[in-house]
């Protein structure tokens, strides 16, 4: 029996991730029956191709060992805020953690620096937000990233599971009765990696970025 996810959606084609492997299928709407929410189901590929919902979350908190990456786990994030989701310009990378500005961000597993990156704000580009910085580390999950923080470690440090390694900034500049500040954490492949990527709208996900929402929805 193999336990499969949702990761992606493309209009009536579904991108399937196996939760043990991370090996990739593609199915339309029609295979499996019964999808109403990639986020919520996990579903089950039988040896006879046979698909059937596998029950709420239960396989996806299988997946991670993961601690919180914040001291005061937040709800989950609404759509916006949610991995692939489409916005105005691009799509969404990671996922929104909505957190008060200054709170502590905690290292999921040991890991080493690996590069410290202007991440939004007028050195990364986007004038219409405040200036934020991406610790992006490498670990055992493959090439995390840390976004719209201040940074507390340095290219090169090693960090242990649960060490701070900055604080959330505000990104907003505007109060339009939304968060303005957030944890942004993406999640790549372990090789090949040292720079966040952009995706754009009307693209297929760029290769080696991977849903970090299974390891979440099993964060302790």
């Amino acid at each position: 029996m193999k336990v499969y996810a949702i990761s992606h959606r493309e209009g009536s084609l579904f991108e399937w991730e196996r939760l043990d492997t991370g090996e990739r299928l593609f199915h339309t709407a029609q295979d499996p029956q019964h999808v109403m929410d990639g986020k919520d189901f996990a579903h089950v590929l039988h040896e006879n191709g046979r698909w059937e919902p596998d029950g709420l979350f239960p396989q996806k908190r299988k997946l991670s060992s993961w601690p919180w990456p914040i001291k005061h786990p937040p709800g989950w994030p609404p759509e916006a805020g949610q991995f692939a989701a489409v916005r105005k310009f691009d799509v969404h990378t990671g996922v929104d953690l909505y957190c008060p500005e200054g709170t502590e961000v905690i290292a999921c597993e040991e890991c080493e620096v690996i590069n410290i990156e202007d991440f939004t704000g007028p050195d990364a580009g986007s004038p219409w937000w405040h200036d934020t910085k991406a610790v992006l580390v490498k670990g055992s999950s493959g090439i995390i990233c840390y976004g719209e923080v201040a940074p507390l470690v340095r290219v090169g440090d090693r960090v242990q599971a649960q060490d701070v390694v900055g604080t959330v900034k505000r990104v907003l500049k505007r109060d339009k009765g939304l968060p303005t500040s957030m944890l942004h954490i993406e999640l790549y492949e372990p090789e090949g990696f040292t720079e966040t990527v952009v995706w754009p709208l009307g693209k297929k996900k760029p290769a080696g970025l991977l849903d970090p929402s299974p390891r979440l929805w099993g964060a302790s």
